[in-house]
Formats: structure tokens, sequence, C-alpha cells
């Protein structure tokens, strides 16, 4: 019985994301073409030309934020007693496609009617936008890295405002900050602005209980701060909560969209008499029970309502110098949660003693997403099955000696990362 042999093409159908990262340097890229002629007697013939290998050549580049021009706008902005110390948070992504150190080679100050004391620069290693302890003041060195191409670092700026200095005095102040693979890749557009008061100051931060969750997890939010002022700080007075208009403290974060609020875990609040933890889906209208009717389409947004309990339309005192506050939640991860970053903030709103509306925002804090690999293959018509299906176009029964047979199937990235 003769033998037949038959060449078997795959025709291979990847789906899958873009992860936004530059092909690596030194990479090397090989292109051939082939050609296929048939002679004056119908045979046919295949001729391949030679390979051509481009390589990759090493990009450098580089993103700080957030941003900020000297004389504004500004991304980040801050009030501050004297003798208190003001944190400033940057994150650097290396946009190039190699490793790369990054270098801040000053901290320019622009506009400035007082001179910042103890000026320090600290890695935040875990992204969180807070001086953690142990985490390394790189005042002297300067460096962030080194980060793979993609990856993203974190550094703090912090100083104090020297106990002599006036109310109303600024600063403002800019890391500038520079690639040390090709120091012409540079980000100077960072200034952020302080200002001197005699007030109320309500300071405000968001962290995570994890820096990294697998789809499916969860992730717990905690927002905590004080006022680090002299004055006590007074009450917005158009804050709606269930349906009436209220006076008071507000904070408030608008939940990130590849999240969803769990209802099943207790949230926590804390703060002075009568605060209590509420909920909206517009950011507007506010309310205490979380299952509310009016919250229809879900929890998009979560507060801390920290209430007036002197009902006169006016600002009052509701944070007393060194008082706190804090809210607690946690948040469900989808199963099917794509591989990526999530960033999350938050904001109080209150008033001056000059009754001047304040807003206080928060850091930002990351939460990765994990990689999660999944691959389906299966027929041409669907990649669901990871098993074939003979009765459904992939099973040839004869084929002739010498012809070619054409396998067509799908391969396909049903995980939720390139």
């Amino acid at each position: 019985m003769p033998k037949v042999c038959l060449l078997v093409l795959w025709s291979l159908v990847f789906s899958s994301m873009l992860w936004g990262v530059l092909t690596p340097a030194g990479t090397e890229i090989k292109n051939q073409a082939t050609a296929t002629f048939t002679d004056a007697s119908g045979k046919e013939y295949t001729a391949s030309s030679n390979v051509v290998i481009t390589t990759v050549q090493a990009v450098y580049g580089l993103t700080v934020t957030p941003n900020g021009t000297a004389g504004g706008p500004w991304d980040q902005t801050q009030i501050a007693t004297q003798g208190n110390t003001v944190y400033y948070p940057y994150r650097v992504v290396n946009t190039g496609n190699q490793t790369d150190t990054f270098e801040i080679t000053s901290l320019d100050q622009q506009n400035a009617t007082f001179t910042p004391a103890n000026v320090k620069i600290y890695l935040d290693t875990n992204g969180n936008g807070i001086v953690d302890e142990g985490e390394p003041d790189i005042t002297a060195s300067k460096k962030v890295g080194p980060l793979p191409a993609g990856d993203t670092g974190y550094f703090i700026v912090a100083y104090d405002v020297p106990a002599a200095t006036p109310a109303g005095r600024i600063v403002e102040m800019s890391p500038f900050v520079r690639s040390t693979g090709d120091i012409t890749k540079q980000d100077n557009d960072n200034y952020h602005k302080t200002t001197v008061v005699e007030d109320a100051v309500i300071t405000a931060k968001i962290t995570t209980d994890i820096a990294q969750v697998n789809p499916g997890g969860k992730v717990e939010y905690t927002i905590a701060g004080s006022n680090t002022g002299n004055q006590p700080a007074k009450s917005i007075t158009n804050i709606s909560v269930n349906g009436a208009t209220k006076e008071g403290i507000l904070v408030s974060n608008q939940l990130p969209t590849d999240f969803t609020f769990d209802k099943t875990t207790p949230v926590t609040a804390s703060g002075p008499t009568g605060t209590v933890a509420v909920y909206s889906n517009n950011g507007t209208n506010w309310y205490t029970d979380p299952n509310d009717p009016n919250l229809s389409g879900g929890i998009k947004h979560i507060g801390l309502y920290m209430p007036d309990t002197v009902v006169n339309s006016q600002p009052d005192n509701v944070l007393s110098p060194g008082a706190t506050y804090s809210l607690k939640y946690k948040m469900d991860v989808p199963a099917d949660a794509p591989a990526k970053i999530v960033s999350d903030s938050a904001k109080v709103d209150y008033s001056l003693q000059t009754n001047a509306a304040q807003t206080t925002l928060t850091n930002t804090v990351d939460v990765e997403i994990l990689s999660k690999a999944a691959v389906l293959v299966g027929r041409s018509d669907s990649a669901a099955n990871d098993t074939y299906d003979t009765t459904k176009g992939n099973d040839i029964a004869e084929a002739g000696a010498g012809t070619v047979v054409v396998f067509t199937n799908t391969v396909q990235n049903n995980g939720n990362k390139s």
C-alpha cells in the first residue's frame, strides 16, 4: 500500500489586546517573502527570498504626573499652617522600550514667598502616596528605578513650613526628572503650590490593604485624615442627604469603574458625632442606606458625611483641631477583569473660618489586577471548544497523495492580558 504524505498548513487566529508597551530594544524582526508560481505545464513551484533581519534600537522616554505649570494651573495644591509638613506624591512612567533609571535633577521653586525647610524626597515603594515606615529617603541619590519598559515608579516630595512663616506666603515647586539613558528626555512641568494659612487644614489619604489583586478578589479601601490646622473646619451648606439639603463636611470618592462596591461587607465610618457613610449613583444625591431604592443603577460613589449640628443654613464648626475621621469599605474585582493598574482618589469639601469653600484632594492609590493565563483552541468557527468536534468541519475523510490538506483552527487568548 503506497504511503501518503500530507502537508498540513495551520492557520492561527489570535484574539488578544494591545498592552501599550514599545517593542523591547534588541528584538530581531525577521521578514521573508515567499512566491508561488506555475510553469507552462501547470506544475506549481515555491520560492523564498533571503531573510531580512531588523534589530529594534533603544528608545528612551518618561512621563511624570501630576502636572502643573509655574503660576498655574496646578494638579496639586495644599494649604498648611506654620510648623506643618506637606507631602506631594508623584509617579514616573518609563515610556521607553528598555529598562531605565530616572534622576530627579532638581526641585525647582517659582513664585516663592517663603523658603521650605527640611526638603526631602522619598521613594514610595508601594505607590500609595504616603511615606510609610521603612520607605527609603532618596534625597541624596535622587534616583527612581531601574524601571522596566512600561513600568511605573513613585516618589514623594516633602518639606516643612517654617514656624514663623506669615499667613498668605506661597511656594511653587516642581521636580525636574530626566532619563539616565538619554538625558535629553526630561519632564519638568510638575509644579505644585503650597499656601500658608492661619486656619483649618483637613488632610486626606486613601490607602488599600493590598497593592495587587487577582480577578475575582476583593480590595479594602480606607480614606482617613484629620484637622492639622489651628482652627476648626466648618461645614458646607449644600449637601443633599436622603432628599434633604444638609450642612456638614463631605468626604467623597467616585469608585473605580473596574470594580464594584461590596455591599456584603459592613462599611466602617468614624468622625464627629453623627458621622455616617453615604452612597450615591451620581455624586450629587447621597443616601445613608446602601439599599435605598433611589440608588438605581448601583453605587457609583461613596462618602462620609460629618453633619453640622447647628441648622441655620450657614457654615458652622464641625471638625476641631486635632480631630480625625475615617471611612473603610471593600470593592469586588470581577472574575473577568483585565490585567491593568486601577487608580483611585478622593476629596474632602469643607469651609474655612472665613466661610470660603475649600477642597482637599487625597493622594492617588494604585491597585494592580494580576494577569491570568488561559488559552482555548478549536475549530475555525469557534475557539470556545478546546477539543475538536469531528462532526463540524475539521474532519477530512480522504485526500489524494501529493495534495495539500488545510485545517483551519483558532487559538484564542482567554486570559486577561496579551
